[in-house]
């Protein structure tokens, strides 16, 4: 079996839970199913989880091109390097299946390839005005589920939101989780002070505004700080919320490296997770995995992610986002009650199942094809 992985998703991330992904599935495959071929597009990247992976791709680094560039004031040809790339790499009469990894870029697909697609949410679907790329995405969108011979839907939500959307038959969907990384304890905190943890973006359906309005109405706000982690810095906006609010001296931002989040994970009061949709929610799983107890959003996917293991409200709601802070915080035996819970609940998510469930999918179309 010969697998072939465009680009898209690697010139579009320099990190990513997409990316991510993508990187952790073929490092897993590789490992499952030492005599698959695997081919890895990557253009010219800066994808910092594939540059740091063992794995083989055709491209190159970014910095490295940007450096030869200088040296030979050859400027104009990026977009022509990756599409001779890939289509000197997709015209392989060897490759069975092309799985695209992101549903956006037009590139060069030979006809007689089968093409799997990964459906990771419908956010421009249901939240189209929080972008400003919406129509193109979904045309786009919508010419690569068309095209698909099979799509992967990384939960069942996103499998019954993309057949409500789309009106896809059920059988051309199936449904892979995501996996999760095993974390080792580190014994330097990061931050000294003790904080609960934000993780990721805060626009929109991230729902944060209304999070931070919970957090200063709860009783223990001049106790712990509010650690915001990684996507862009606090923009003029929030700056103002927070004012408004007097919590310039309680919330933090910080970005950094995976260690770093992991660090921030393992001694974190709590990680709050209040987002009103996710395609699937790996914030919450990585957070059990470093033995942290888990507050999240009993809405979209989080409830099929978090399992019953998590402590999951209504996050639309600022009052029972107040008291589900607030209980959390003042109860030592649910703290570890749900550490010990999300420590279960992750063994149900590894990559080396998201690798084997893929490999069926594979192996489904192969098949199918054959019998023709």
């Amino acid at each position: 079996m010969h697998i072939a992985y465009d680009s898209q998703i690697f010139r579009m991330q320099q990190n990513g839970g997409i990316s991510k992904y993508f990187v952790k599935l073929i490092e897993a495959l590789q490992i499952i199913k030492k005599d698959i071929k695997i081919t890895v597009n990557s253009g010219i990247t800066k994808n910092e989880h594939l540059l740091n992976s063992e794995i083989v791709f055709n491209g190159i680094s970014y910095h490295i091109f940007i450096r030869y560039l200088i040296a030979n004031r050859f400027y104009n040809f990026i977009d022509n390097y990756n599409l001779a790339i890939e289509k000197n790499t997709m015209s392989n009469s060897k490759i069975d299946i092309i799985h695209q990894t992101y549903n956006g870029y037009e590139l060069f697909v030979p006809e007689n390839k089968k093409i799997v697609i990964t459906i990771h949410d419908l956010i421009h679907e249901k939240y189209p005005n929080d972008f400003l790329d919406t129509e193109d995405v979904l045309i786009r969108k919508k010419q690569s589920i068309e095209s698909a011979d099979h799509i992967i839907c990384i939960s069942k939500h996103t499998q019954l939101d993309l057949i409500k959307y789309y009106k896809v038959d059920v059988s051309k969907t199936s449904v892979v989780h995501h996996g999760v990384d095993e974390f080792t304890p580190q014994y330097n905190r990061l931050i000294k002070e003790d904080y609960i943890l934000f993780v990721g973006k805060r626009s929109g359906y991230k729902n944060f505004n209304s999070f931070l309005l919970a957090y200063s109405y709860t009783q223990f706000k001049s106790q712990v700080k509010l650690v915001c982690f990684g996507s862009a810095n606090l923009n003029e906006e929030e700056l103002e919320l927070i004012e408004k609010l007097d919590l310039l001296d309680r919330v933090i931002y910080i970005t950094g490296s995976d260690m770093d989040l992991n660090n921030l994970y393992q001694y974190a009061v709590f990680f709050i997770y209040p987002s009103i949709y996710e395609g699937f929610g790996l914030p919450v799983l990585e957070a059990m995995a470093n033995n942290c107890p888990v507050i999240c959003s009993d809405s979209s996917s989080l409830p099929e992610v978090s399992n019953n293991c998590a402590l999951s409200v209504n996050c639309e709601n600022i009052h029972e986002l107040k008291n589900a802070m607030n209980k959390l915080f003042y109860d030592d035996e649910l703290k570890q009650n749900l550490v010990e819970l999300g420590k279960q609940n992750v063994k149900q998510f590894s990559w080396k199942t998201t690798a084997i469930k893929t490999l069926e999918v594979y192996n489904k179309i192969i098949n199918r094809n054959n019998e023709y």
